[in-house]
């Protein structure tokens, strides 16, 4: 409480033979703080309050973490760019295999069999590679379009399913089989070479079906996309395209620059990038995010 000091006689106090101007008095009781407990301190630092605040999406606020929910969107689309990538590295190690070493090297003495194992092989993986670059050029077209874009990224998906497991069944054949023929002419050598060759084809196809079940199993059995869109309160028809093409988008610049570089996209800036581009639907998509 304020008091000025006063006495009896008069506004002012003397004090040996001088006058005393008014002064004032500031009492501090130290009261507890609601709810019981210790007092309050000028010197202790703010802490809020649980509910105090706002947090970004539910997901967050609820399990106490910090990460924005497309945390989990970004994360994803950098584990299956890091397969999708060791599978094209394998591929085209196994294409420089097999043109210089095999059909280079060995085109003579190589028996019917391998030699249209070999083409079969290669021609499915340069089938894979196509489609899937195609894939993602159409699946983002879906993201704002109708229903012939989903339908002709379907047929991409389907053909490098194919082409994968066709890749992975001819060379696990081959490999368990060991019956290469040929002529004798270097046997030890083409022997080797045919070993290594369908080894890296087998490798590749695993890794690129692997792939394919992590998408499937995060984004169609565990519907991460729908998932995230409530976190982040994008529930209509708009906003869950919204987060449909910023997973793809995420996953897009993994596998085309850095494997980190759409590690770090976040939904705000998405936005913000999809406002100033310039097209209609995508200022709308940034809009309603």
């Amino acid at each position: 409480m304020y008091r000025k000091g006063r006495d009896s006689n008069g506004d002012k106090s003397q004090e040996g033979g001088r006058d005393v101007p008014p002064s004032i008095k500031l009492d501090i009781t130290d009261h507890p703080a609601s709810g019981g407990g210790k007092a309050a301190s000028f010197s202790e630092p703010w802490t809020p309050t649980p509910g105090s605040g706002s947090c970004r999406g539910s997901s967050s606020s609820s399990s106490g973490r910090s990460d924005p929910p497309e945390k989990q969107l970004t994360l994803l689309a950098l584990r299956v760019a890091i397969l999708e990538k060791a599978a094209s590295g394998l591929g085209k190690l196994d294409f420089v295999w097999a043109t210089v070493v095999l059909l280079g090297g060995f085109v003579s003495t190589l028996n019917i069999t391998d030699f249209w194992c070999i083409t079969v092989i290669l021609v499915g993986e340069g089938a894979r590679v196509f489609s899937r670059s195609h894939e993602l050029e159409w699946q983002h077209e879906t993201t704002g379009r109708a229903p012939v874009s989903w339908a002709v990224g379907r047929v991409f998906h389907w053909l490098q399913l194919l082409s994968a497991s066709s890749c992975a069944a001819l060379s696990l054949v081959r490999l368990v089989h060991q019956r290469y023929g040929g002529s004798e002419e270097a046997h030890v050598n083409r022997h080797s070479a045919l070993d290594i060759f369908y080894g890296l084809a087998l490798a590749e196809a695993l890794l690129f079906l692997v792939e394919k079940a992590l998408w499937q199993w995060r984004v169609g059995h565990h519907r991460l996309l729908e998932r995230v869109a409530a976190d982040c309160h994008l529930n209509t028809a708009c906003g869950a395209v919204a987060v449909r093409r910023f997973f793809y988008d995420s996953y897009s610049r993994c596998l085309n620059g850095s494997i980190f570089e759409g590690l770090h996209m976040d939904l705000v800036s998405y936005a913000d990038d999809l406002l100033t581009a310039g097209s209609h639907d995508e200022q709308r998509l940034g809009a309603s995010i």
